[in-house]
């Protein structure tokens, strides 16, 4: 039978060779502190990393670990020992190497501005690009500590670096994901976010502000509405009908071994059809006429224009920034089309829609190029202080940016709204 020291000692030895063990660790010693009992089953997550998954077979027995068909992992609570005279030493020595039971004792609901604006500095050196939306949560110290409360300061601070590395990851290319996976991979536990309705709306906060370039109550509209929906824009689901795309063309796909037309058969009396991420998941195939042009569109008036009009192609709206649905489609597009043409407006955030696509298939600009631009000087709107200021800092930090020429034109001569486009010298 192992003591306690020895447990302690061998996983003090593996979690300074794997630090992504400690929070799985944490987890379960919070889970013990409230129910002293290993029993039941811990959800870990999603697609655990693998130098994570060999650190928790080293320190545990293999059949603690299930890993099920989907990827998801569970740790078996009632697996972990073999005797049950272990039960307090695994407990005791869990409480030990992750320091919960002190943190605990030392917790206090009323941590200082001075602390949290010190756990806000750290972070703006870590995540400098970030650097926005540590400024806007140091202006809601009030909401800080209310949703902190009764959290030690090393807690805060873990929580608020585990919603900066969310917003990053999300701010990037990933695979649509479940908001409890989510949580689970960032928070290592899946209700973290679900439960605690205020952390995630700090992180809504950060995600508006990284797309709007603006404190969210500058917003124009509703902002509550804005916030609700900036985790599906990012790719984050409840559920797989939530998350849609809207298109129109002669469109047709093939799922589990039977032929789908009825998108082309909207197409052929002049409708759009709506698809969502449930009924783009195992898709086969998708099948174009041949030289089939895609074009892919911002905002909704300029692409129920091209319906009307009756435009040749596949048009996709992606309803500003793409979504988890548009991102499905456009990559089951990718291995049929050679070049994307995309539609939009050319400011700062229409721009970085078209380089979010090109990410996933090739894009060429249309109807807001470079040469576009140049023909529509009367109809280019002023770029104010704030776009400015937004678009300069963005080109300093990705001076690689695909679409940089269309970026600079804008902010020296003005940009062009989507809805302002004009057939000037074009023929069209």
């Amino acid at each position: 039978m192992r003591d306690r020291a020895g447990i302690e000692q061998h996983l003090r030895a593996v979690m300074q060779d794997v630090p992504e063990l400690r929070p799985v660790l944490v987890k379960l010693g919070r889970r013990l502190l409230r129910k002293p009992e290993l029993r039941g089953q811990m959800k870990l997550g999603n697609g655990l990393p693998e130098p994570l998954k060999t650190a928790l077979l080293r320190v545990l027995p293999n059949d603690a670990i299930l890993i099920r068909a989907n990827d998801d992992a569970v740790l078996r609570l009632d697996r972990i020992v073999q005797d049950s005279g272990e039960v307090l030493a695994w407990i005791e020595a869990i409480f030990e190497v992750t320091g919960v039971r002190e943190e605990a004792e030392n917790s206090t609901d009323n941590v200082s501005d001075e602390a949290l604006r010190k756990m806000l500095d750290r972070g703006r050196l870590r995540w400098p690009g970030l650097r926005p939306v540590w400024v806007d949560w140091g202006g809601r110290l009030r909401d800080l500590r209310s949703t902190f409360r009764g959290q030690s300061e090393d807690s805060i601070q873990r929580e608020l670096f585990a919603l900066a590395e969310t917003i990053t990851w999300l701010d990037g290319e990933h695979e649509p994901i479940g908001l409890m996976d989510l949580s689970a991979r960032f928070f290592h536990d899946s209700k973290r976010l679900k439960t605690k309705s205020s952390l995630k709306r700090l992180l809504q906060r950060g995600l508006l502000f990284l797309r709007k370039g603006m404190f969210p109550e500058d917003h124009d509209g509703d902002l509550d509405e804005a916030l609700d929906r900036v985790l599906g824009d990012v790719g984050v689901v409840d559920n797989l009908t939530a998350s849609k795309v809207t298109v129109c063309g002669r469109l047709v796909y093939h799922k589990a071994g039977r032929e789908y037309d009825w998108v082309a058969r909207l197409h052929a009396v002049g409708e759009s059809a709506t698809l969502s991420l449930d009924n783009l998941r195992q898709i086969e195939r998708i099948e174009l006429p041949t030289d089939t042009p895609v074009f892919t569109c911002e905002n909704e008036t300029p692409f129920n224009q091209l319906i009307r009009e009756r435009h040749p192609g596949l048009i996709i709206y992606t309803a500003g920034y793409p979504n988890s649905a548009v991102r499905q489609l456009l990559s089951l597009l990718a291995s049929a089309v050679e070049v994307v043409q995309h539609w939009g407006d050319s400011d700062l955030d229409g721009l970085r829609i078209a380089a979010q696509i090109h990410r996933i298939v090739p894009v060429q600009l249309w109807r807001c190029d470079l040469a576009t631009l140049q023909r529509h000087r009367a109809q280019l709107l002023r770029v104010n202080n704030q776009q400015r200021t937004r678009a300069e800092v963005f080109l300093e930090q990705h001076p690689e940016f695909e679409f940089r020429d269309e970026l600079q034109f804008s902010l020296a001569h003005g940009w062009l709204e989507q809805e302002s486009w004009r057939s000037i010298g074009t023929g069209e």
